[in-house]
């Protein structure tokens, strides 16, 4: 996640104990190995949303959150751009 940009440091283990949790991942010495589960639900995303999903996708948003953080872009222009491609509709 470091190296793409992808999530915040401080969201980081957060992240990992959800998927810990909801048995997606197993920690074996410091490592993450999918579950069969976690497997599925991969698949799943990927062959039906892969387009919300995707790496680029979140670190594209992040960064848009960034600069509307930084007064620099409108909340609402990102919202609507985000809906219509979640929903594929015109707002």
């Amino acid at each position: 996640m470091k190296k793409t940009g992808l999530g915040r440091p401080s969201t980081y283990s957060n992240i990992v104990q959800t998927l810990i949790e909801r048995k997606y991942v197993l920690n074996k010495g410091g490592y993450l190995i999918p579950t069969s589960w976690g497997k599925k639900i991969y698949v799943y995303l990927i062959n039906n949303h892969k387009n919300l999903v995707s790496e680029n996708f979140t670190v594209k948003l992040e960064k848009d959150m960034d600069l509307v953080e930084e007064g620099k872009k409108n909340y609402q222009t990102i919202l609507k751009q985000t809906f219509k491609k979640i929903f594929k509709s015109s707002f």
